[in-house]
């Protein structure tokens, strides 16, 4: 599996199985902008990843910005997300020249699970295509992600 795919296979691949969708967007200066932009309009399906919330601890237990969450948290982040261990495909998106999407990709990654993929240009290549934007709140069926860290 590549790293990147593009707007049109992923256009092809929306409503395969063990097919998760997340949007990463996000602004530093405006956190709840990415949230906002989700419910606005996202890739049919797509679960949301707050950088804060979701891909962070927060600054005040470790220092730092944006430090990485304990393999708990993430383990209990990708099970809510929908991603099963070795089953799940993962294709992640950003509106930041893929920043926040790589984020997801290398914590995914850092735990044993290589079937994620980033759209290549990200939303910006999806609406460029075409791509169908929906606002409805995906269902999400809870998994069992089990970690497998990677040295």
């Amino acid at each position: 599996m590549t790293n990147l795919i593009s707007a049109a296979a992923l256009a092809d691949s929306i409503g395969q199985e063990n097919l998760v969708l997340v949007d990463c967007r996000f602004d530093v200066a405006d956190p709840e902008r990415g949230p906002r932009n989700h419910a606005e309009g996202h890739i049919p399906g797509a679960v949301y990843a707050h950088l804060d919330e979701d891909l962070s601890l927060p600054v005040a237990l470790h220092g730092g910005r944006h430090p990485l969450p304990a393999i708990d948290r993430m383990e209990a982040l990708f099970g809510r997300l929908g991603i099963e261990s070795g089953r799940t495909r993962v294709i992640a998106y950003d509106d930041a020249g893929g920043s926040y999407a790589a984020r997801l990709w290398w914590m995914l990654r850092y735990l044993g699970h290589r079937q994620v993929q980033l759209l290549d240009g990200g939303w910006q290549a999806w609406l460029a295509s075409g791509g169908r934007v929906d606002t409805a709140v995906p269902r999400v069926r809870p998994a069992v992600f089990e970690p497998a860290v990677q040295d």
